[in-house]
């Protein structure tokens, strides 16, 4: 800790630079992305207020980007931090900086529900992230959003963030999924992706495994070929398998047909807005698609491992979804998927989280933030 210390005293020498009171700095997933709730806030606050703001996103990618970019890390991104009115962060303010009272830091975090366990609720050789390091975090966090009342009671004591801090108004990144499904934007991001009109998609994300020491965590574990028949037998349709895998983990899809990696798509809500079915695990991903109440299932090869490891906040058999730990469960979960069933299971599973979400996320969060500027 002596070392953060060390460096939030250094910082401090950024104070001789001041606030500019129209700069809002931007991170998803620390340069990683420009997506997730920071692109829908940056989206309708640059439709209202145009070049009067100053717009810096951090990204360490060459993808385009019309605004002002600085690479993680960097003296640039350091400067920007140090000097914005408004920070907005997927994954909360770095212990190191010293934010002036002046500054507003919103976390927008980046995902809702209540699943897997983070924070000081797991094993710091699995979170990485210790104590005091998320109470100096916690001092510059003036915001943080929720998509429910469980995740506002899990995440407050998990991060150290006092509860009254908490917005309960959703997801910013969930308002298109709340919303009816635009078929012409749906149109769009298929011939973006090259998938032809009339074919479903059956989309496979998995979340991060952490330190586990599983070799092969990042393989397509799936017969690509069996799950899509398996489709066709329930669904009727010709499918296509689309894998995205989580950020920090790089995909091996292997030879497989029918199927297509998505995973350098950047915005993850177009593909939940894209699928006709989501396969997932323990993913907050499965929040957000059970929003547009299209079939979604999990599968969870390693659930026994993972609840050892990690754990959950919420009992996975309260979640509301088709629980599979074998190939041939799965198969059998989509071939014998009940949908009228699914939405009761899924409603009861918003009531039972108090779910906040109703669409209007980021216009609320951009009220909020524009009594600052």
């Amino acid at each position: 800790m002596w070392k953060v210390y060390f460096i939030r005293f250094l910082l401090r020498l950024f104070y001789v630079f001041p606030v500019k009171r129209n700069k809002i700095f931007f991170s998803s997933f620390e340069g990683q992305t420009i997506s997730c709730n920071p692109k829908y806030i940056y989206k309708m606050l640059r439709s209202r207020y145009g070049d009067t703001l100053q717009y810096v996103w951090e990204c360490n990618t060459d993808r385009k980007c019309n605004e002002k970019t600085v690479k993680h890390n960097s003296f640039s991104y350091i400067y920007h931090i140090m000097t914005a009115h408004i920070i907005v962060t997927n994954t909360g303010i770095s212990a190191v900086f010293p934010l002036r009272k002046k500054q507003k830091c919103i976390n927008t975090w980046h995902g809702s529900g209540a699943y897997k366990k983070v924070g000081m609720d797991i094993d710091e050789r699995v979170n990485g992230t210790g104590e005091k390091r998320m109470l100096l975090s916690a001092q510059s966090t003036d915001f943080f959003i929720s998509g429910c009342e469980k995740f506002t009671q899990v995440m407050s004591r998990a991060l150290c963030m006092p509860k009254d801090i908490f917005l309960p108004i959703g997801m910013p990144r969930n308002d298109c999924l709340v919303a009816a499904t635009n078929d012409e934007n749906v149109f769009a991001i298929k011939e973006q992706l090259g998938i032809a009109p009339n074919q479903k998609v059956v989309l496979y994300a998995p979340t991060f495994r952490g330190k586990t020491d599983d070799p092969d965590k990042n393989d397509l574990k799936l017969n690509t070929d069996r799950i899509i028949r398996a489709l066709s037998k329930r669904f009727d349709g010709e499918w296509l398998f689309a894998y995205r895998c989580h950020y920090l983990t790089d995909a091996v899809i292997g030879n497989q047909n029918k199927c297509i990696d998505v995973s350098d798509y950047d915005d993850m809500q177009e593909l939940l807005m894209l699928a006709d079915v989501l396969i997932s695990d323990y993913s907050s991903a499965i929040w957000d698609y059970s929003l547009t109440k299209k079939p979604c299932l999990l599968y969870c090869y390693d659930l026994t491992k993972y609840k050892s490891e990690r754990d959950f906040y919420t009992p996975i058999e309260e979640w509301g979804f088709p629980i599979a730990c074998t190939e041939e469960e799965l198969i059998n979960a989509i071939e014998t998927f009940e949908l009228s069933k699914y939405e009761l299971s899924v409603r009861k599973h918003h009531t039972d989280l108090g779910s906040f979400e109703n669409g209007k996320a980021t216009e609320k969060i951009c009220e909020v933030i524009e009594r600052f500027l």
